[in-house]
């Protein structure tokens, strides 16, 4: 966070790339956007570290103008000494939920190869991403997953 050249250049993507801060992502080009979208992680974790540091800082004592150090959202949970008092009271089926473990865990007990996995694990496609074209994945293409089946059965006569 300290490093001033990071956040001269950030600084200076920032300025250049988006020269109004508030402006909507459709008031961009395209060729602006395909500029910008190589540096967004960058600057959302620079951006990320300004966070943290303000925050340290205020927690140090600092004052940072403008802002002050609250309490986040509160949160319940048990207290170590719940379950047996709730034993008594709930009824076991109301009281723990039963769920599969993952298929890592299963993975481990018969081994990766084993060919029941074949049958009973499935892989939906990933969510879409935008990625440089020189990435070696196949382009998406949203009408032509639509009709996938379709192609497929096509595909194989």
């Amino acid at each position: 966070m300290t490093c001033k050249a990071r956040a001269e250049e950030n600084l200076q993507i920032a300025r250049q790339e988006f020269s109004i801060a508030t402006a909507s992502p459709e008031s961009f080009s395209l060729a602006d956007v395909a500029k910008i979208y190589p540096k967004l992680d960058e600057l959302i974790r620079w951006a990320k570290d300004i966070k943290e540091y303000a925050l340290l800082s205020a927690l140090d004592g600092k004052t940072v103008p403008g802002y002050k150090v609250v309490l986040g959202r509160e949160v319940r949970k048990w207290k170590a000494d719940a379950e047996p008092e709730l034993q008594e009271l709930v009824p076991e089926k109301h009281l723990y939920k039963k769920t599969m473990v993952g298929i890592g865990a299963i993975e481990k007990i018969l081994g990766k190869k084993h060919p029941i996995f074949g049958c009973i694990t499935e892989k939906p496609p990933g969510k879409p991403v935008l990625v440089p074209v020189t990435d070696k994945r196949e382009e998406y293409n949203e009408a032509k997953q639509d009709f996938k089946e379709i192609i497929d059965a096509k595909n194989s006569t």
